[in-house]
Order: structure tokens, then sequence, then C-alpha cells
């Protein structure tokens, strides 16, 4: 769903029509991606091909190793005519495509390359403004400020110990004094014991707790949040509520690492993100401009894209 959100995203941003294609390549070329090319089975170009028939697009813009080998053979097929755009580090050198996108935190560059502190995504000032201008009554009828909890899990770079927990719903029991309502959405990765504490800490307050059925809020939840508090083991997640322009408090389990360091190192700096508070004594307010990384990265498609006709 991330790669997903990545690539509609910077889609989207560019204005044009699109057409989404999942990539399923048989075991041994999944397995040896990207290095292994595109089984023959797919045809692309050729009659019979089930994704990949003639003619083929002007654009193609990849996301993940699995796609990298496909885009090599679309320009190939193309004899060029097919503009290829890479979104993320393709581990295989940089003529896997036309143009590479990689977050800023990523170590690769080169003339073909761009990168920004953000990733792309598909809420963008305009999505967000038509959420605030349309609420579901489950947020419209809650108490303001709204502190909306968004809450990742386990992941390669961080881990949730108990103690990480108890110091975590400590903090959100202290935010309880300053909350008008709670808006909290949890991922698959979050612990089971960790979704429990936030039920029951949050039980005397208003709040709206996605139980991960019907309507996803999770945009609304980005939109209508006053404050933000985002755990650091997702940096899709933390990108997408500086869009917002609102406040934007981090929680840091157990973990990190040299990449995702420097990427969190780097939003404190410009201004977007603090620290979330062991205790908050009060609720901090800044500003910054919504940040919003899939309009820059279309722009610079679109831009080389021309050049290159």
């Amino acid at each position: 769903m991330g790669q997903r959100a990545i690539s509609v995203g910077v889609a989207g941003a560019m204005g044009v029509s699109f057409e989404e294609k999942l990539v399923e390549p048989p075991w041994f070329f999944k397995t040896l991606a990207p290095w292994a090319g595109v089984a023959p089975s797919e045809k692309i170009g050729k009659p019979g091909s089930a994704k990949f028939p003639a003619p083929l697009p002007d654009l193609a813009i990849g996301v993940g190793r699995q796609s990298a080998a496909y885009l090599k053979s679309l320009h190939k097929q193309s004899a060029g005519k097919t503009f290829t755009v890479m979104l993320q580090d393709p581990k295989m050198g940089l003529s896997v495509a036309d143009l590479i996108w990689v977050p800023e935190h990523d170590s690769l560059r080169g003339d073909n390359v761009i990168s920004t502190l953000l990733s792309p995504h598909r809420y963008s000032p305009a999505v967000i403004q038509s959420f605030r201008d349309n609420p579901l009554q489950e947020i419209a009828s809650l108490p303001r400020p709204h502190i909306g909890l968004i809450i990742g899990g386990n992941s390669k770079a961080y881990r949730y110990s108990q103690e990480n927990i108890d110091k975590f719903i400590a903090a959100v029991s202290s935010l309880k004094s300053f909350a008008g309502s709670f808006l909290v959405t949890c991922s698959r990765r979050t612990p089971p014991e960790l979704e429990k504490a936030l039920r029951d800490v949050t039980s005397d307050v208003p709040r709206y707790f996605w139980d991960g059925k019907g309507h996803n809020p999770y945009g609304d939840f980005l939109a209508h949040s006053d404050y933000l508090v985002v755990t650091a083991d997702s940096v899709n997640m933390v990108g997408e509520a500086a869009v917002t322009g609102r406040p934007v408090y981090v929680f840091f389990p157990e973990g990190g690492g040299r990449r995702i360091n420097y990427f969190h190192n780097r939003m404190r700096e410009e201004g977007i993100t603090r620290l979330l508070p062991d205790c908050f004594e009060r609720l901090e307010s800044w500003e910054y401009p919504p940040q919003y990384a899939a309009d820059t990265i279309a722009s610079e498609i679109v831009a080389r894209w021309q050049l290159s006709q």
C-alpha cells in the first residue's frame, strides 16, 4: 500500500490520466528481481501481452524493485519512446530509468536523480481542504482541539518494548488535560498491547477511535487534527501529517538508523516536527508551510520528459 500511495500521489499531481498496473513476475524472476530481467512470457510490446501490449505508453512510472526490470524493458521495447521514471532506489544503477526519485535520506545521486525531503503521497493540500470543507459528523460533533494520534508499530528500524509503550501511554495520558478530543488510528503493525492501552487511556474522553471497519477516516483525521502525534517508525505517516501545516509531535520507540535518523533530524531542523514530551505541561503552537513533495516531483518529471522529446 505504501508503494501504491507514492506512485498514485505523483501521477495524480501530474494531472494526467493514468492506468495502474500491478506487476506479478513468475517466482524465479520475482526472487531475483531486479537483476533477472523480465520473463519472456510477459511479451512486452508484443501481441498477447497481458499487461503491456502495443502501443506502449508515453510515460511509465514504477515504484519498488519489482518494477525496475519492467521499466528497462519498456524503454528498450519502445526504442526509447517511453519515458521511464523510477520512484525509490532501484538497487541496479542509474540506467534503470530516464529519471529516478529518491528521498533525501537515501544516498543515491546522479544527473538523472532528484530527491526531496518528504515522500510523495495522495493527500494533497487540495484533498486536505476538501476533507475540511466536508467534515464527518463523527468528527464535527467532537470538542476541539482535536488531537490526532497516528500510530504505527514495529518495523525494521524500531521496536515497541513494554517500557516504550508505558512511556507513550503516559505522554498521551498527560495530553488529556489539554485535548478536547482524540482522533485515533492504528496500523496493521501496531502491537495489540499498544492498541489496547490506547483504547484504555482515551476511554474517558471524547474520541473517534477507528476500529478498522467501514470508511477509513485517515485523511479526515489528518485534515481535522489541530495537533498531531505520530510515531517515528513510519516516514510516510510523518510526511503525510506535514501536509496539514499543523504541529506534529513525534514519538520515538527503541531503535533508529542512519537513514531514518537523518530524516527525523531534518524534519526538526525545518521546524515541522518536535519531540513528544514525556509529560505535557502545555500544548505548543508552531506553523510551517504545508509540505507536499508530489507537486515538486511531478513538475520535475514533466520538465525532464519535455526535454527528452
